[in-house]
């Protein structure tokens, strides 16, 4: 994790966690949500939602931090 003081956010790899962790499909099991479309940058949802892989706020992956 990174906290940015500027943007007040904070920045997280999952890779750090495990270097072959499936980040769309872990995101997947966390939110509930099945993937339409994994892009480069970014995984959509069949729901419309999308979040952007390089930028993963640290809310949705807490429960794999914070254990």
């Amino acid at each position: 994790m990174k906290l940015d003081e500027k943007s007040k956010s904070i920045k997280v790899d999952l890779t750090k966690l495990h270097p072959a962790i499936d980040i769309p499909e872990t995101l997947s099991h966390l939110t509930g949500k099945f993937i339409k479309q994994i892009k480069k940058d970014e995984v959509v949802f069949t729901d419309g939602t999308s979040i952007d892989l390089t930028n993963i706020d640290y809310k949705i992956v807490k429960p794999l931090i914070w254990w």
